[in-house]
């Protein structure tokens, strides 16, 4: 086995990235949460003690709440030569960096689909983190999803078209089987309809081409594409969707300034 790696927190993130770490068998793993219930379910690599995981792990995944994450907390778990990724939103570089006096720490931002193994994941690193904990890390997201390696100050823009980006397609999912039921196809075959033309739209996407590129090629003049092309136009639906990662982002940089 390599090197042992704890995870902090058994909620729906720390369960779901400890579940796919488990399906890897590649680490020597560890867990820990205050709940013994949540531990219970991972019977076979949890500890009975916060002090147990810090002292028997190399790389420690912070998954706990972010207003947990205070100097006392960090104190408790900051080992000499120990490794860091921490999923706390909000929780920024330099106060991890702080507390934990550590070179090799890394901040996750993955996204539901965790627990699917499809989460898009941005991962930004402290400024002294080395090749190889990079490599580590990356790897660890990649186990749960896909990584994007990104610089900390986008990081809440990234939470805007992923992280809650998730919740926006899900309402135009429910959206569009509500349309489809309105005109005559029930709900659930409605939804099943739209699910998979939306892969027929990802497919479309595959050569590189831009969508606005490729949307004039659907649109047939005077046809029934553009009617409800306009509709969206004149509803103002892609407005809506723009101010709404726009005002994801601004929301996601003002609970960062309440962290600090």
């Amino acid at each position: 086995m390599g090197k042992t790696v704890g995870v902090i927190g058994l909620g729906n993130m720390g369960s779901a990235i400890l579940s796919a770490l488990m399906d890897e068998k590649e680490y020597t793993l560890a867990a820990y949460d205050m709940d013994e219930e949540k531990r219970k379910a991972f019977s076979s690599v949890s500890t009975s003690s916060l002090e147990n995981l810090v002292s028997s792990s190399d790389l420690i995944i912070i998954a706990v709440k972010p207003n947990v994450i205070d100097s006392a907390f960090l104190a408790s778990i900051k080992k000499e030569n120990a490794q860091y990724i921490s999923i706390a939103a909000g929780v920024d570089l330099a106060k991890l960096e702080k507390g934990l006096g550590s070179r090799n720490i890394a901040r996750y931002m993955p996204n539901i689909a965790a627990k699917k193994k499809k989460a898009v994941t941005a991962i930004c690193f402290s400024a002294s983190a080395d090749d190889e904990f990079k490599k580590d890390a990356k790897k660890i997201g990649k186990s749960f999803g896909s990584v994007y390696e990104l610089k900390e100050r986008d990081m809440n823009a990234f939470t805007a078209i992923s992280g809650s980006f998730i919740a926006y397609a899900l309402a135009f999912f429910d959206s569009a089987a509500y349309g489809g039921t309105y005109v005559g196809i029930p709900y659930p075959v409605s939804l099943e309809i739209a699910k998979k033309t939306t892969e027929s739209a990802i497919a479309l996407l595959e050569d590189g081409e831009a969508p606005g590129a490729l949307i004039p090629s659907v649109c047939s003049a005077g046809g029934t594409t553009i009617e409800g092309m306009k509709t969206l136009f004149d509803t103002g639906f892609q407005s809506a969707l723009i101010n709404a990662i726009i005002a994801t982002c601004q929301k996601a940089e003002d609970m960062g300034k309440k962290e600090k």
